[in-house]
């Protein structure tokens, strides 16, 4: 276990679920979690101006999303990110983002609108969907954390 009873997570689980990404958008959000520490609605809600390569880092900025996104704290901060992180972002804009035109980072191309936060809209996670890829089981909440 990590500080504070967190459950840490071994390196090779988390190079694990980022290869069993078949997009490249879930790859590089695994990477924003992992790289930058941020929570899942921090990263959902980032916008592309909160992207500042040149500086190597991230803002975390708390405003309304349209995906329901947010920071649980009320203060913005900027978080350092690794050069690695900076170019996958690239990898995906060109590769996968294309000419979409938000400004939110994690968009589904589909509906084309931002990525919704899946425990706040009740949809299972990625995991349940297809349990056949990658190997993983899901697993409950965390003693005192809410699903929403």
């Amino acid at each position: 276990m990590a500080r504070d009873g967190q459950v840490a997570v071994l390196p090779s689980v988390e190079r694990h679920c980022a290869e069993s990404c078949e997009r490249l958008r879930d790859r590089f959000l695994f990477a924003v979690l992992h790289d930058s520490g941020c929570r899942i609605g921090e990263a959902l809600g980032l916008r592309h101006e909160d992207i500042a390569p040149a500086e190597r880092d991230i803002s975390i900025v708390r405003r309304a999303n349209d995906n329901g996104a947010r920071s649980k704290s009320t203060a913005s901060w900027t978080l350092p990110v690794s050069g690695e992180l900076l170019r996958l972002y690239a990898d995906y804009l060109h590769g996968e983002y294309g000419d979409l035109g938000s400004d939110y980072v994690f968009v589904n191309r589909h509906r084309l609108r931002p990525a919704l936060v899946a425990a706040q809209r009740g949809h299972p996670d990625a995991a349940r969907r297809r349990p056949d890829r990658g190997g993983l089981q899901t697993v409950g909440p965390c003693p005192g954390h809410s699903p929403t």
